[in-house]
């Protein structure tokens, strides 16, 4: 029995994980020969975000990883979902951790608000490695569509004294692909996130003409998909077992 890449799909705020599959359904189709994408639901439950309704009336609870909404762009680590104060990023390991074994995962995907949780992950990743105190992930790239506002950070891991005088220790390098939307009402947002928080060295941009939506038309899915594409052939592994012609081991 075989098994294929796997990569972290976080959804947008006031929504689900049933939702963002229905709106990303077209690209998994396109990509599903080299990544399947898993799909995860925000700790709190919301009201609909942008762009859910009326199209997705009858597909609540919805939710976000976020508690406070009106800090939905701003800092915070999405903690407040249980008695232990326990942030966002420690949760979302988790949930990597009991959907598959780790290194099956390979990167991260998130939608508008989701963005915010893939991001973080990077960096928290990015941070245990400075640090020499890896988890046992090993994620490889990120996907961000639509985003806006700062990666989650996690209490535990704050940069050193030295790491905090250096500027660009806090802007993620694990190659990354950001999907804009020209006609976003969000766009600024997703150009803040892109300047501030990643490499423009190892991110790359792809502008479509649409709204604060995943692509849909053909012509925008076949550009991005391609660029998904060669995100994953760019960070390919051999030691990683991330494809469906590579055997389980037993």
């Amino acid at each position: 029995m075989a098994r294929i890449a796997k990569v972290a799909c976080f959804h947008g705020g006031g929504s689900n994980s049933e939702v963002f599959n229905i709106q990303a359904i077209r690209l998994q189709n396109i990509v599903a020969k080299e990544i399947e994408f898993v799909y995860f639901n925000g700790p709190f439950e919301s009201n609909a975000g942008p762009g859910v309704l009326p199209a997705f009336e009858d597909y609540g609870p919805y939710w976000s990883w976020i508690k406070n909404r009106e800090l939905s762009w701003s800092a915070d680590d999405g903690s407040g979902f249980d008695a232990a104060g326990s942030d966002g990023l420690h949760r979302a390991w988790k949930m990597l951790e009991y959907r598959a074994p780790k290194q099956d995962w390979i990167g991260v995907m998130g939608f508008s608000q989701g963005t915010r949780v893939a991001g973080g992950l990077l960096l928290d990743q990015q941070r245990r490695s400075a640090r020499n105190e890896p988890n046992g992930f090993n994620l490889r790239f990120g996907i961000m569509c639509m985003g806006g506002g700062s990666p989650l950070v996690t209490k535990q891991y704050k940069p050193t004294d030295g790491q905090a005088a250096n500027a660009n220790f806090e802007l993620i390098t694990l190659p990354t692909l950001h999907l804009h939307g020209l006609k976003d009402e969000y766009l600024g947002h997703g150009r803040r996130q892109k300047e501030s928080y990643y490499s423009p060295e190892t991110s790359t941009l792809c502008e479509i003409e649409y709204h604060h939506a995943m692509p849909w038309n053909q012509e925008d899915l076949d550009r991005f998909s391609a660029l998904v594409k060669k995100l994953y052939e760019d960070t390919r592994e051999s030691s990683v077992v991330s494809d469906s012609t590579k055997p389980m081991s037993t």
